[in-house]
């Protein structure tokens, strides 16, 4: 009988060849017909860490942290920085941050640590290192140390909304136009700060810009000049009450989203 199958010969024939109409002999073991398994892709290489975050005195946890929020702005800024370093020493301050440095504590919380990198770096290091002017355009009001800021620095604008001077406020300016009360130290702690708080705080610092037309100037600067490409990396989980003012944008409450 032609293509006659016993059920264990048909079920093998249908295992090995694919069909039940494979040519197998009636009473002979079916030839077996070897598979090749679908390659497997290879598992993608962990990204090398940022040379500036891979340094043998900082922790993995810190590196990783760092090297994330260093790589949310574009490689030319992000060069700008040229050293940073992470202290567990117990220093004074918690950052320090000028031109082409950043300087963090530690021993803080991770939320508290990142916090800290966007305000140093996001806050100053792009402020006073990215953000430039022209000599042509003359000397502003404003100086960083004995660094002078020329007239045409995109950052002068924003200094202007509250300062006359890199510390002298407006008259007119009153607390409630900082976004916290360390911005209202100087132009560039306002900067930092306004910074700072929008990343993480951004509902609350909308809810506060409805109602006051300083901040809803400040906010319009950010994201006329630093964030054009709207990208949501955090939900703020501080409350405004309507009224008060927090002190530092660094130790508000939040939850993360963004990984690169």
């Amino acid at each position: 009988m032609l293509f006659a199958r016993e059920p264990a010969a048909f079920q093998a024939s249908v295992s090995s060849e694919g069909s039940p109409l494979g040519h197998t002999a009636a009473g002979r073991t079916p030839r077996k017909i070897a598979r090749t398994a679908a390659p497997v892709p290879p598992s993608p290489r962990p990204r090398a860490l940022l040379p500036v975050v891979d340094q043998p005195d900082i922790r993995e946890e810190h590196k990783i942290i760092a090297d994330e929020i260093f790589r949310m702005v574009p490689a030319a800024c992000r060069g700008q920085l040229q050293s940073f370093y992470v202290r567990y020493d117990n220093p004074k301050q918690r950052g320090l941050a000028g031109k082409t440095s950043v300087i963090v504590s530690g021993n803080v919380s991770d939320a508290e640590f990142r916090a800290l990198l966007i305000h140093e770096f996001f806050g100053h290091v792009i402020d006073l290192g990215c953000l430039e002017g022209h000599m042509d355009a003359g000397i502003s009001n404003f100086r960083d140390g004995k660094d002078v800021i020329y007239k045409d620095d995109p950052s002068v604008s924003f200094y202007q909304i509250s300062w006359l001077t890199d510390k002298i406020q407006r008259a007119d300016a009153h607390s409630n136009h900082f976004v916290t009360g360390y911005a209202s130290w100087d132009a560039f702690e306002d900067f930092a700060e306004t910074v700072t708080y929008y990343v993480l705080q951004e509902d609350a610092f909308r809810a506060r810009a409805t109602k006051n037309a300083t901040l809803a100037k400040k906010l319009q600067w950010m994201e006329t000049h630093l964030f054009t490409k709207q990208k949501t990396v955090a939900t703020g989980l501080s409350n405004w009450d309507g009224k008060s003012v927090p002190w530092d944008a660094t130790k508000l409450p939040y939850e993360w989203h963004a990984k690169q």
